[in-house]
């Protein structure tokens, strides 16, 4: 893969910095990769070559480039953090890739540091990102250096999303009001990085992380930049943002944050709850994102129900009133981990609080996910609790051997 041409121009009231991507060993599109952001914030915007080689690593990676070769000078320190990603990434879901070679000048020591010291985090309006901002603002004093001056907006990064511009803007319109009052520049960032790999499993897995943080090292605004976690410590799973990876994509002028890995879901949907402005903003509709929440999506009936314990869901108007029901819980089903995880942490509540029956119909839908229902469910779940999943093991032996006997 070779990155060259970069570009700078204005396109009415934004500023885009592109650069062009060609595959070598993929039979992929040449594309025009690019960061656009508005005026306000369009000095700040850079051809940094450090955000395009973050943004083409792992697409690089998945799909067989033998390296990626980038017509400008690039940071030591994200070269070398890049090639432990890449490790990190190998060991986790592809272990038969061969690593990507990075070549390109190198930055003179120092070249790339930030003169200021500003803080800014990936905001989209959930509770992931809104907790990180609450927390932050409850740590540091607002004339503290790590205390959020920025909150970024990126536009197309949800796996599934409006892809309405106008939506876009008017998402930046409400969010600028929460940002006022918490003291914060909202700063709205347009890019297509995801087109070198439009799908979902890549984006899940590993290119979700390097794009947001390549949207940072498009901007000479920040020196450090803080991602929600999407789960707590008991609960981490490898993704493409994970406290062992992100780090790894900071510069010597950059340094990345994962943030909130010691906070449950609910303990972060408490921290909102309690702020008012945060409160009246969530965003957490995946298919409806950055638009008003649906209401009836897994996602949202999960922050419903966590709303529901907390005594809040009734001053949440982000949220349509509806009965929380059975049938409601029955006909969204379990579909992930992240779900899985957040049910489970509001089983004991929902029971204390009398809503007996949501909290039998979430478990049910939990087993249900993890083939737990029924006898065979029983066999499995005291398999794994008393025989350490020896007799799994041993089912899958006699499958084999039945299989190569036949």
């Amino acid at each position: 893969m070779k990155i060259t041409n970069f570009t700078r121009e204005r396109r009415g009231d934004r500023t885009r910095v592109a650069a062009t991507v060609m595959w070598e060993d993929s039979p992929r599109p040449t594309r025009e990769l690019f960061f656009e952001t508005t005026g306000a914030f369009a000095d700040s915007l850079s051809s940094n070559p450090n955000a395009f080689l973050a943004s083409c690593i792992m697409p690089a990676l998945c799909h067989g480039e033998r390296r990626v070769a980038i017509d400008g000078q690039i940071c030591p320190d994200l070269r070398h953090g890049l090639t432990t990603a890449m490790n990190l990434l190998r060991h986790w879901f592809w272990p038969d890739k061969p690593l990507v070679a990075i070549e390109g000048r190198l930055e003179a020591d120092g070249a790339g540091c930030r003169a200021e010291r500003r803080a800014a985090f990936f905001f989209s309006g959930g509770i992931d990102s809104l907790a990180t901002l609450r927390a932050n603002r409850l740590a540091f004093p607002l004339e503290h250096s790590g205390a959020f001056r920025d909150g970024i907006l990126v536009f197309g990064m949800n796996i599934e999303s409006d892809p309405r511009p106008d939506m876009f803007e008017r998402a930046v319109r409400s969010l600028t009001e929460l940002s006022n009052d918490a003291a914060l520049s909202l700063v709205p960032v347009y890019t297509n990085a995801r087109s070198l790999d439009p799908g979902m499993d890549l984006f899940i897995k590993a290119s979700h992380g390097a794009i947001l943080f390549a949207v940072a090292h498009a901007f000479r605004r920040w020196n450090a930049v803080s991602i929600a976690s999407t789960f707590d410590i008991p609960h981490l799973t490898p993704l493409g943002s994970h406290p062992l990876l992100d780090e790894h994509y900071g510069s010597c002028g950059l340094r990345i944050h994962h943030d909130g890995i010691t906070l449950s879901r609910l303990e972060k949907t408490r921290l909102v709850a309690e702020w008012s402005p945060a409160l009246q903003n969530i965003r957490v509709c995946a298919a409806n994102w950055p638009g008003p929440n649906c209401g009836a999506c897994r996602k949202c009936i999960t922050t419903m129900l966590a709303l529901e314990v907390l005594g809040k869901r009734q001053h949440a108007p982000s949220f349509p009133l509806r009965e929380l029901s059975p049938a409601l819980v029955r006909q969204i089903g379990v579909s992930d981990l992240e779900q899985v995880v957040a049910y489970e942490e509001l089983l004991g509540p929902l029971r204390r609080l009398g809503r007996v029956d949501l909290a039998k119909a979430m478990e049910r839908e939990v087993k249900r996910f993890r083939g737990e229902a029924g006898v065979t469910g029983w066999v499995r779940s005291i398999d794994r609790q008393y025989c350490g999943g020896s007799l799994a093991t041993l089912k899958r032996a006699v499958i084999a051997n039945r299989v190569a006997q036949a």
